[in-house]
């Protein structure tokens, strides 16, 4: 009794047909909005990597004004913080403002020579070949 048992198990398990799984429920997390990000900002003023934040928020939307007047806040708190200049002058960089760009990457190297960002984003050579050639003066200057 107990073979036959096992062999109409084994036989039938190739007539029904296997079970599929099935998402039973998805969950997604909203994208965070600009008034996320504000209100962060607003909640933490000093907190550099928060404002770092909002700003990188307003340059994705090509919102330049407000994303400039972060730095610029930023920059206001605390001067000789060379982050500050960098994130400037990489939002100048694409913006394709390269003078100012590489007086933002100036100031920085100039509060810390050895400034990993700064430093890195003039030995990659990012953007066109006249863009390039006005960042890496800064570098050789």
């Amino acid at each position: 009794m107990k073979t036959s048992s096992r062999r109409l198990a084994h036989a039938t398990r190739y007539l029904v047909a296997p079970q599929k799984k099935a998402v039973a429920h998805i969950e997604s997390k909203a994208k965070y909005t600009t008034r996320d990000y504000e209100e962060a900002a607003e909640k933490a003023p000093y907190d550099l990597r928060t404002q770092r934040q909002l700003g990188m928020h307003y340059e994705q939307s090509h919102d330049w004004e407000n994303a400039k007047d972060v730095y610029m806040r930023v920059l206001a708190q605390n001067p000789l913080n060379p982050d500050a200049h960098f994130y400037l002058g990489n939002m100048y960089q694409k913006m394709g403002e390269m003078v100012k760009a590489r007086q933002s990457y100036e100031e920085a190297l100039a509060l810390d020579p050895s400034h990993r960002a700064t430093l890195d984003i003039l030995a990659s050579g990012r953007g066109t070949s006249e863009n390039t050639a006005v960042l890496e003066q800064s570098a050789a200057d």
